[in-house]
């Protein structure tokens, strides 16, 4: 970055040097008193006819424009750095959730106390990870069949209320995780969510 800069620096340097040669250079040794009038009078001629004024203003409008131009590459040269510095592994996203939709929805009998109660809803699977949602739908016939013994069994109050389900949820997944991750070495159903729920 430094070396082209220097050598256009020296350059207009040079110049600067050079715009005093048609004056200064090529003296003799001992000029005569009547050369050294003719160069003093070049040399004010030079002077009033705005010579000098003209030459310096273009030179140092040039240096104004090299430095502020020095200026702005330094300043994108920083910022592209910035830019390519460490990655904040932080902000990285984390596995979204997946839901497998367990359909068609169940339609069951249930209850202990000899009357016939019937039951509709959906249920929703929650997974993550790219495999989860299709390890969940091959092994979806037995993860039914858990629901259906699970449900079946369960006697009115238990379904009835908030805690009841609750309860009834927990057991059902705790169930099919021991299942998945006999199959697979791992669990993973991270939750169950029961939805359209009526009861008769």
């Amino acid at each position: 970055m430094a070396g082209p800069w220097c050598s256009f620096l020296l350059f207009i340097a040079r110049l600067m040097q050079a715009s005093y040669l048609p004056i200064t250079a090529r003296l003799p040794a001992h000029p005569s008193p009547r050369f050294q009038t003719g160069i003093m009078i070049r040399r004010k001629q030079f002077k009033t006819q705005g010579v000098y004024p003209k030459l310096k203003s273009i030179i140092y409008r040039t240096l104004l424009l090299a430095l502020l131009t020095a200026m702005v590459s330094v300043a994108a040269q920083d910022a592209d750095e910035l830019d390519d510095g460490p990655v904040d592994h932080t902000s990285e996203e984390q596995p979204l959730a997946r839901y497998v939709d367990l359909q068609p929805e169940f339609v069951l009998n249930y209850g202990r106390d000899g009357r016939v109660r019937f039951l509709r809803m959906e249920v929703n699977l929650v997974t993550s990870g790219p495999d989860g949602a299709a390890i969940l739908n091959h092994h979806s016939p037995t993860l039914r069949h858990i629901i259906v013994l699970n449900i079946s069994d369960a006697p009115h109050a238990e379904l009835n209320t908030t805690d009841g389900r609750r309860e009834l949820r927990q057991r059902i997944l705790s169930e099919m995780r021991d299942f998945i991750r006999s199959e697979t070495g791992a669990s993973h159903v991270e939750g169950i969510l029961f939805s359209n729920l009526v009861l008769q």
